[in-house]
């Protein structure tokens, strides 16, 4: 014996595809309403897309993306060497 507030399978299984045609109307209602336009928002600070350089004074030997010598073997460059390196720098 059910009593008739109580779901059966049945009903649920109605229900769903009631809520499954009432959702799937709205999808494809947006969908002709909105065509093929496309929403983007925009925020936050623009990038130029320049990389920043790193300054020649602390520059190190680098080969295949690894450096060549270690930290505590590195020394200082002389401020002529750091001349040179920025006059061989090509410019943007």
């Amino acid at each position: 014996m059910s009593l008739p507030c109580w779901p059966s399978a049945a009903r649920a299984a109605v229900l769903a595809i009631v809520l499954l045609f009432f959702t799937l109307t709205a999808f494809y209602l947006q969908r002709a309403w909105l065509g093929k336009k496309s929403y983007t928002t925009v925020t936050g600070k623009g990038d130029s897309g320049v990389h920043p350089t790193m300054p020649p004074a602390l520059a190190y030997p680098v080969r295949d993306g690894i450096p060549v010598m270690l930290e505590s073997e590195a020394r200082p460059l002389e401020l002529a060497e750091v001349e040179a390196l920025d006059a061989e720098r090509p410019r943007r």
